[in-house]
């Protein structure tokens, strides 16, 4: 699952993503990221910081508490204040990332789980 405001980054991830074998689910809001978790199960998710619609520190919070690995994918790296403390437990994938550190965050994503 994506969860990305920026329809090219999305689009970009999403194609990295099916290069590595998987199918992607894509949101450009938190309300279209909670639809795809009452629906379905990710195997893991990546989560910028702000979708569209505000801060996705809620779908993180569903993801951790159903032991879906996620990965922060952000232009800036999140503050330790309020909700947004829960994106620093995580990794952090730069959205200016070459496809292998793409593959290495996947790698320890699958191999981790399920995170804490």
């Amino acid at each position: 699952m994506v969860i990305e405001a920026d329809l090219l980054l999305a689009i970009n991830l999403e194609q990295d993503l099916a290069a590595f074998g998987y199918s992607v689910y894509s949101a450009p809001t938190v309300a279209a990221a909670e639809h795809i978790l009452d629906t379905c199960r990710p195997d893991l998710a990546f989560l910028d910081v702000a979708a569209r619609d505000g801060s996705t520190s809620r779908v993180a919070e569903r993801l951790s508490l159903a032991r879906i690995p996620w990965v922060v994918v952000s232009n800036l790296k999140p503050v330790p204040q309020g909700q947004d403390a829960i994106f620093l437990s995580r990794p952090f994938l730069s959205k200016a990332y070459y496809p292998t550190q793409l593959e290495a965050v996947i790698s320890a994503g699958t191999s981790r789980q399920p995170w804490p």
